[in-house]
């Protein structure tokens, strides 16, 4: 059962976070984090070690533990780890059995049984993060021997299948030294290696016989140094015929490839193998007539002293010579620097130089005259002139122009730099159009006909931290110094690629595709891409012809000749020597109009009608009828209105950023607010992350830790020092930087990858912490020794384990300064005692001295601290009496006494208010104030180890008695002591009482509480564990005495204020009263306005006309119908019949009634004595206002 600890799952927190890996779905990594705990708690609770040898990857099992074999470790021996040594004829090289470990080291040593044998290496699987994880080889028997590959990346996949064989790796010394690394993050399936002593390539790949000279006799039918080439593969067609001396087809009617395969029409590649006697990356070339010129270069770091930096090939002959300058001034050797041809001379400009130490960026120029071979430096300063590396450059009429580029001070730069090679001027343009992003290790071409550069591709950088491959593409116009943005490649994101232009196509080759942010672990690419000028088009043209080499590299270079591109050197693992060469398709061998138009992919023709014949688009003369196939239209809108800033906008291709009213990115802006600049609000300030490119635009402002728009109110500010201005780890680590202490420099941290693109740096650092010595001297001990693959240990021969470490191999020491017999570069003396004991049985430390433990007496006893490695001395602890230990190593005392603090618990922890003098058996107290309760809870991690605390309270003026209280979660033994100025003497009142609640009361008839004496208590309390809980308190004690007038004082104020709130309530009841009658009646009302009525009959009498001479009856008053009381009987509701306005005649209009019905409250007085009224009057009363009712009757109403 394979065992995880918990060491991967706090791990696998610091692989999430990693900048690197920021583009990883949130939901994956949270199902893949949980799964990972999940498994490991199963795996922790049902783990019980081994069972038999099976179990043991590489080891064997004893009593239920795996005893790994050299050069594994693990809990079941899966994962290589250490330093050692094989010595077989054959065998492999594994890593682990599933993925390797993150932080770690490997070293292997495979050594011949004879000298100058021949060991190859052959690659069955490989994969590791690219540009991260490293794995190194060198011919010899240690770090000090020629380098001969540095892999990362895949290489060759696990699973699928490649193009190509497996790659080969030999060494001729007798030895092979491997050293893989990872870093801190991202592991992956890792590698498989297998070795084997003079053996062929390939094991001739079953096509030939292996030659005791380690080469191959081919078959007949085979050639190659493997013997996997076929001889004249399908008898080379119909247009063809097999060359018996070279035995290669030899093409006729313009076709080409290996078997005559491929039309003149169409593109093809070949190469030329071992044509450069050392490869190296990063260089620089040109073309002078016939001869290619090679510039610097990098060759990997320890074979610097056997390349030439100037060499030439010569086209014709392909043949290859070394440049030796009869001058005595040269340029040190360099990489990623600039060359352009100057009539007669080279002018070579910035690039990394190797020879300094550490390695450092300069802006360094140099002429080298073809003629006389002889270098010379320009010490003229005239202007300003920015040290880059990563650049290009081009020469324009009397200027060379520079691009961009990785700069220390401005990190990756969008500068553009002229140099006049007439006045020896320099200059910083200042430029228009598209504000674009700096750059490194990018390409770019100068097109003579439009005179206009293209700039494309490179790694680049938006923040300190982050950084990304582009795919964009950019003209700059060096005669208007204005910059354009065309159309992308689509995601074909590389640098560190190569680009020539011809016939009117940019041909882009090779580079580094891996980018953090999407997933890729290929580092080298064999992908070829064109661009058409005159189309804005992207293509990629594939592999059309078997070649049988891997094309796929970065850090090469290439130049044109006679319509063919020369890809010269670079790097996939290992330094190339070979030069392929890609022949564009052929125009002129299109024989009609149609084909001739839609020609082939990557080359670009027209049909001269005129002549009936098929030319490259170049060649067009002024009047020339022809024809050619047409540009696609250019993309819709959409894509810009997704932009919603100036400066995405601007950086996206067909888009302009619109002012005015429309303010929003479009592709189709008014004429007269469309402009391609942004500028004020809009400039994108943001992207410049280092403070001295921020303060070379004048709208932006570095306000200490980002750039932002600058305001009227900013004031110019002093930039510190950069990162590559950082001499040492704590330094470069302390400012956020990486520090590389194999090559001992300094970095950006999002420059490491540009800053070491062939594996140069071993191990790298960003914390303080974490920081390693200057050299091999700093390890104490011979197993941290084999730690660095560089360092090996000289023992001083007095069989207990002493010894030093230093740099070496496996042969010797570095300068032969340690006896062959002390000197372990493998393996460790069995001895290992540090100088504090003698053995028994070779390996067992028999007793320790000097204060030591440990089985190899490698820890100081308790009570005692230091380094005992490697005859260290440990020193005895000082506490001062407050603790019981130390550490062993630090000597930091672990003080017991709450409030005590320091190394040697020699200070008070004023910032948590303790106060006293800790040294000389003093303490340290906290101060109570009277009358005041403190609560303490000790539960935080720095309490665990205190078992006291003290307190003191001070007593100046007080005519009470002293109550003292404690309450605390459980037992404490308390203790309380007191001073005064008559007794200055600690005077003990409370010996050392085992307690959870104390209470005691200090009298003042005892104790002189007052100024003067200044009374002091001490309360010492020990003997407790935490967590601990407790309240502590001094206060006066509570005395009853009678004082009449302060009695009747405070009686009758309480009396006037409770008569007083008893008057202000009576009021506000009355108020409530009023208020509430109110609201009754208004609800009454309401209640009878919306009462329903009930039919009530009414008898009308008809009026009659009296008889002649009889009286005339008198008329009735107006009386009610009804009466209702109201509860409470002091009103009631009164009913009655109202007569309405009537016509004329005494009728009412028809349709309408003459009488309606209404009601009034009415109040209801008490009965009260008639006698002497008129009743005739209140009959009258009743009767006014009543009307006759025509056809009057019994009516309802």
């Amino acid at each position: 059962m394979q065992i995880f600890n918990m060491a991967d799952v706090m791990k696998l927190e610091f692989f999430l976070a990693k900048s690197k890996f920021r583009s990883l779905e949130v939901g994956w990594k949270k199902i893949f984090a949980g799964f990972l705990i999940f498994h490991t708690a199963i795996n922790i609770v049902y783990a019980t070690g081994c069972s038999n040898d099976s179990e043991c990857f590489q080891g064997s099992c004893v009593d239920s533990v795996c005893v790994c074999d050299p050069g594994w470790i693990g809990d079941d021996c899966s994962h290589c780890g250490g330093r050692v040594k094989l010595d077989s004829p054959a065998g492999n090289i594994i890593d682990s059995v599933e993925t390797y470990r993150e932080a770690h080291t490997c070293t292997w040593l495979i050594e011949s049984e004879e000298p100058d044998s021949l060991i190859r290496l052959k690659f069955e699987h490989f994969e590791t993060e690219c540009c991260w994880d490293y794995l190194l080889i060198y011919d010899g028997d240690g770090m000090f021997s020629p380098m001969v590959a540095a892999y990362s990346g895949i290489v060759v996949p696990y699973e699928g299948e490649t193009n190509v064989s497996n790659p080969e790796v030999t060494t001729t010394s007798g030895y092979a030294y491997l050293h893989f690394y990872s870093d801190a993050a991202y592991t992956m399936i890792g590698f498989n290696i297998s070795y084997s002593v003079n053996t062929c390539p390939n094991n001739c790949s079953g096509n030939g016989d292996c030659q005791l000279n380690a080469e191959c006799d081919c078959d007949p039918e085979w050639t190659g140094k493997a013997c996997d080439i076929p001889v004249c593969s399908n008898s080379c067609g119909d247009n063809g015929h097999c060359e018996m001396l070279t035995l290669l087809c030899e093409c006729v009617n313009g076709y080409k490839g290996y078997e005559c395969e491929v039309p003149p029409t169409n593109g093809s590649w070949s190469v030329l193998p071992d044509q450069i006697r050392l490869g190296v990356a990063s260089l620089a070339a040109l073309v002078e007539n016939d001869t290619i010129l090679f510039v610097g270069g990098y060759p990997f770091s320890n074979q610097e002293q056997d390349y030439d930096f100037l060499m030439g090939y010569d086209i014709n002959s392909k043949s290859s010579w070394a440049i030796i300058p009869v001058s005595v001034s040269k340029p040190e050797a360099r990489y990623g620097h600039s060359v352009v041809l100057d009539r007669d001379r080279i002018i070579m400009y910035g690039g990394t130089v190797t020879e300094y130490s550490p390695s450092r960026i300069v802006s360094e120029l140099w002429f080298f005259n073809i003629t006389t071979e002889s270098w010379e430096e320009s010490k003229d300063n005239a202007g300003v002139r920015v040290a880059v590396d990563g650049h290009t450059a081009h020469l324009v009429d009397e200027k060379m122009i520079v691009l961009f580029g990785y700069s220390p001070m401005y990190g990756y730069s969008n500068i553009v730099q002229e140099f006049d090679t007439v006045t020896g001027q320099w200059s910083i343009v200042n430029t228009t159009g598209v504000n674009v992003n700096g750059a490194y290790a990018h390409s770019s071409v100068y097109d003579q006909d439009n005179r206009m550069i293209y700039v494309y591709g490179g790694y680049k950088a938006i923040s300190r931290q982050s950084y990304f491959l582009s795919d964009e593409l950019y003209t700059y116009t060096p005669d208007k110094k204005h910059w354009s943005i065309l159309s992308p490649s689509g995601a074909h994101y590389v640098y560190l690629h190569s680009a020539v232009l011809i016939g009117g196509m940019m041909y882009v080759f090779g580079g580094n595709p891996h980018n953090e942010t999407n997933g890729a672990a290929k580092c080298y690419s064999p992908e070829l891409i064109v661009y058409d000028i005159r189309c804005d088009v992207w293509s990629r043209l594939p592999l059309e012809n078997e070649i049988y080499t891997d094309l796929s590299r970065y850090g090469h270079s290439a130049v044109t000749h006679s319509g063919k591109m020369y890809v010269l050197s670079g790097y996939n693992g290992v330094m190339l020597q070979d030069i392929p060469i890609y022949t564009p398709g052929d125009c002129t061998k299109f024989i009609d109009e149609p084909s001739c138009i839609e020609s082939s992919p990557g080359i670009s023709c027209y049909w001269d009608s005129s002549e009936s014949s098929c030319h490259t688009y170049t060649n067009v003369g002024p009047g020339v009828l022809h024809s050619m196939k047409e540009c696609p239209l250019p993309s819709d809108n959409e894509q810009c209105n997704k932009n919603t800033d100036c400066n995405s906008c601007m950086l996206t291709f067909g888009c302009s950023w619109c002012g005015g009213d429309q303010d929003e990115c479009s592709a189709n802006c008014d004429a007269d607010v469309n402009h391609d600049v942004c500028t004020g609000a809009d400039f994108p300030c943001a992207k410049y992350y280092t403070c001295d490119s921020c303060k070379l635009q004048p709208d932006c402002h570095w306000n200490g830790a980002a750039c932002r728009q600058r305001r009227d109110t900013d004031s110019d500010i002093i930039c510190g020092p950069s990162c590559a201005n950082m001499t040492d780890c704590s330094s470069c680590t302390n400012e956020n930087c990486l520090w590389c202490s194999s090559a001992k420099r300094c970095v950006d941290s999002n420059s490491y990858v540009s800053s070491f693109p062939y594996g140069q740096c071993v191990s790298w650092h960003n914390r303080d912490s974490s920081c390693p010595g200057d050299d091999c001297s700093h390890f104490r001990t011979c197993d941290e020794c084999h730690t660095d693959p560089s360092c090996g240990w000289c023992d001083d021969g007095s069989n207990t384990g002493l010894g030093t470490c230093m740099e070496g191999s496996y042969s010797q020491a570095l300068g032969d300064i340690c006896p062959a017999k002390q000197w372990y570069f493998i393996d460790c003396p069995a001895c290992q005692c540090n100088g504090h004991s003698n053995c028994t049985n070779e390996t067992i430390c028999e007793n320790c001295e000097d204060n030591t433990q440990g089985d190899q007496c490698q820890e100081c006893s308790p009570g005692f601290y230091g380094d005992p490695t490697n005859g260290g001395n440990c020193s005895e602890c000082f506490c001062n009496g407050h603790a019981e230990y130390c550490d062993n190593v630090s000597g930091q005392c672990t003080c017991t006494t709450k409030g005590i603090i320091g190394k040697e618990c020699d200070r008070c922890d004023e910032d948590r208010k303790y106060y006293g003098d800790p040294t000389g058996n003093g303490t340290c107290y906290y101060d109570l104030l009277l009358n005041y309760q403190f609560t303490f809870n000790l539960t935080r991690a720095d309490d665990k180890s205190i078992t006291s605390i003290n307190f003191k309270c001070i007593i100046d003026n007080s005519n009470r008695d002293i109550v003292f209280q404690l309450n605390a979660d459980k037992n404490v033994v308390v203790m309380i002591t007191f001073t005064s100025r008559s007794n200055p003497v600690e005077t003990v009142l409370v010996d050392e009482t085992p307690a959870s609640r104390y209470r005691v009361v200090f009298s003042r008839k005892d104790f002189n509480f007052n100024s003067y004496e200044n009374t002091t208590f001490y309360v010492y309390l020990s003997n407790f564990t935490v967590p601990f809980w407790f309240q502590i308190s001094f206060s006066w004690r509570a005395i009853m005495m009678l004082d009449l007038l302060q009695f009747f004082v405070t009686f009758f104020s309480c009396f006037l204020s409770l008569l007083l709130i008893a008057a202000i309530i009576w009021k506000i009841k009355q108020k409530y009263d009023a208020y509430m009658r109110r609201r009754a009646h208004v609800v009454e009302m309401a209640q009878l306005a919306s009462r329903p009525f009930a039919t009530s009959c009414l008898e009308i009498e008809k009026e009659e006309a009296p008889a002649d001479n009889s009286p005339a009856k008198p008329k009735r008053l107006a009386s009610a119908i009804s009466i209702e009381p109201c509860k409470g009987g002091k009103a009631a509701v009164l009913s009655l019949v109202i007569r309405l306005p009537s016509e004329e005649g005494g009728y009412a209009p028809v349709g309408y009634s003459g009488l309606t019905f209404g009601t009034a409250i009415v109040q209801v007085n008490a009965k009260k004595n008639t006698e002497g009224k008129d009743k005739g009057s209140i009959r009258q009363r009743k009767n006014q206002n009543q009307r006759a009712i025509p056809n009057g009757s019994n009516n309802c109403v």
